[in-house]
């Protein structure tokens, strides 16, 4: 309609000033037809933006998960009609505690997804400068790449960020330790008798214990009956 209307504008302004011109037509006749030609063409414009406005484009690529309004229903500006999922790279965020923050490599983030039991290598994107009032923690982002797209939105993954590294760490069960009083030993087969050895721990995992101090590379120690023998007690070796 608005495009008919401006070309009809259009040619009128034309035979006017045609008209006009060659003093054929009064003044009055080609200045209606002037600005009825401005007029329209004002229209046209403001209809063609109006047009392109109604055209929604995907900001990225993806899969719609969610539609929330159906062909030829009204929809307010700035409501969400669609949700958009970007399966491609797969973000994380966990909680940082405060004093590990510093220690966070962007290197060799392990994700496991417990649900299709795969292991996927991602990376720290950001790092937030405000803690979670809730759990005192902040939060650490991480992507990774999803091929196939095997993981989907809202899957639990299991996340492991390395905190520090050892060169030539020694770790031990925890079971293997015995603790008394502040601190803590584990027996070690020195000549062929038990040898109550002070240890310094470290970090632990699960039931694995950093040993920092205490023992070293190819040292033998007692994995069994180590709460009922003694110091200096003979031992005899089962390999």
């Amino acid at each position: 309609m608005a495009k008919y209307a401006y070309e009809t504008a259009r040619s009128n302004f034309t035979r006017q000033k045609y008209l006009y011109v060659r003093h054929l037509a009064p003044s009055q006749n080609y200045e209606i037809a002037f600005s009825q030609y401005k007029s329209a063409e004002a229209q046209l414009a403001i209809a063609k933006l109006g047009y392109d406005n109604s055209i929604i484009l995907a900001p990225i690529n993806g899969t719609i998960t969610a539609k929330y309004f159906d062909v030829g229903e009204m929809c307010a500006p700035g409501v969400p009609i669609y949700n958009l999922v970007d399966l491609h790279k797969i973000k994380v965020i966990v909680g940082g505690l405060e004093y590990d923050l510093a220690k966070i490599k962007n290197k060799n983030i392990s994700i496991r997804i417990p649900s299709i039991n795969k292991y996927f290598v991602g990376t720290i994107k950001s790092i937030g400068v405000k803690a979670d009032p809730r759990t005192k923690t902040f939060p650490v982002e991480i992507v990774f790449n999803n091929p196939n797209n095997l993981v989907k939105a809202g899957m639990i993954a299991e996340v492991t960020i390395p905190i520090n590294y050892y060169a030539n760490a020694i770790v031990i069960r925890l079971d293997y330790v015995i603790d008394k009083g502040p601190e803590q030993y584990v027996y070690t087969v020195k000549n062929g008798k038990a040898k109550l050895t002070s240890v310094v721990l470290g970090a632990r995992e699960k039931n694995q214990v950093l040993v920092l101090k205490g023992l070293k590379p190819g040292d033998e120690i007692i994995t069994e009956g180590q709460k009922i023998i003694d110091d200096g007690e003979e031992v005899e070796i089962e390999r």
